[in-house]
């Protein structure tokens, strides 16, 4: 009886201490915990919320701003102003009115400067009482227009009319799997972006570059004046439009989309099927058992694959000089083309229209179909 009552003491110590790391943990990426931000109904066993507002103001002069907060929204805008002002609302969860109320009031939130950089951070205390349940601190923040950002949280993020531009925006982590939410919203940056996103990410009219570590959710970037990097180690769908520059990236899975880039495209891909069209620079695609179609214009062409499928829609006025390896499939074409077949492998060789760019393929275990587009 003895051993028994000393087990169920230990299992129940064992659970207090798991509960108390899982809300350490939770303090800084929390929202998850008992539903999404937006859904604020409350559980039987915790009757009561708390909701505390307030304002912040930073003076004249900042050249850049740093935000490192936990669950909740933020919302940042750039407008014609000298200073930045934060706004904030604290939403707690827990048993009692009281319980609630102490939580939100303990939560620091501040707004600093030093030597022209300011800071605004939410901090919740280290160590979260078990009765308390959800916690979520909502930013609407007014900056500058133009100013440098760093952001930190694990919320939805919407940013309009600032600097250059870096981000974190992490879902949180939950016994038992991984939560990914949060999506990025950002527009009208007059400097740099670069981006690790979990919950997805839409970006348009970057006056820089953008470079994006996707590990979830889709991603769209659209006019982008400089430079695109992207790379999704997860399958989703990312659809890249009006680059200035280049395009570098590595895709495993998914889909990806590309149209007006005006620089070099270099791709490698793992199954992913990729379409491209209105590339300017020479494009250099790597495939591993995916598929690659595009439909011109499209500058010189070179595509190396494994295992996939490459598809080349060609309108009237396409010209290109065309070579290529197809081994241990077939290939497929509505132009007069040379093909020679040796063992299993067709090598293929001529000219399409003028024949101004280059275009070359070669594929293992693949198939390559060129074809006449009936539109254009």
């Amino acid at each position: 009886m003895r051993s028994l009552i000393v087990m169920a003491v230990l299992i129940a110590l064992t659970t207090v201490m798991v509960a108390d790391v899982s809300a350490n943990r939770m303090n800084v990426i929390d929202a998850f915990m008992l539903g999404f931000a937006s859904d604020w109904e409350l559980p039987d066993r915790l009757a009561a919320q708390h909701l505390r507002e307030g304002v912040l103001v930073a003076h004249p002069g900042l050249v850049a701003l740093e935000v490192e907060a936990g669950a909740g929204s933020i919302q940042i805008t750039g407008a014609d102003t000298a200073q930045v002002r934060a706004s904030y609302q604290v939403r707690v969860l827990a048993s009692t009115s009281a319980e609630a109320s102490a939580h939100a009031e303990a939560i620091a939130i501040d707004l600093t400067a030093h030597e022209g950089r300011g800071r605004l951070t939410v901090r919740e205390p280290s160590i979260r009482p078990l009765p308390i349940g959800r916690v979520e601190v909502d930013l609407l923040v007014e900056i500058p227009r133009g100013l440098s950002l760093e952001v930190n949280g694990a919320g939805k993020l919407t940013i309009r009319g600032a600097g250059c531009t870096r981000v974190n925006n992490f879902g949180p982590v939950v016994i038992g799997g991984v939560n990914n939410f949060g999506p990025v919203v950002i527009g009208d940056l007059s400097g740099d972006l670069v981006a690790g996103v979990v919950g997805g990410l839409r970006a348009d009219g970057i006056a820089g570059s953008a470079t994006v570590d996707v590990r979830g959710g889709q991603v769209a970037l659209a006019e982008v004046a400089g430079d695109v990097e992207v790379n999704a180690r997860v399958p989703t769908r990312v659809e890249v439009r009006d680059v200035g520059g280049r395009l570098n990236g590595e895709f495993v899975g998914g889909e990806l989309e590309v149209s007006g880039v005006r620089g070099q495209l270099f791709i490698r891909s793992r199954l992913t099927l990729i379409n491209l069209r209105d590339v300017g620079g020479p494009a250099d695609i790597s495939l591993t058992h995916g598929g690659v179609t595009f439909t011109g214009p499209v500058n010189d062409v070179r595509i190396d694959g494994a295992g996939g499928h490459v598809r080349v829609l060609l309108g009237p006025d396409a010209g290109y000089r065309v070579r290529g390896t197809v081994s241990g499939g077939f290939f497929l074409s509505d132009f007069p083309l040379q093909v020679t077949r040796e063992n299993s492998t067709d090598r293929v060789e001529g000219v399409i229209g003028d024949g101004g760019r280059a275009l070359d393929i070669n594929t293992d275990m693949g198939s390559v179909e060129i074809r006449r587009l009936t539109w254009y």
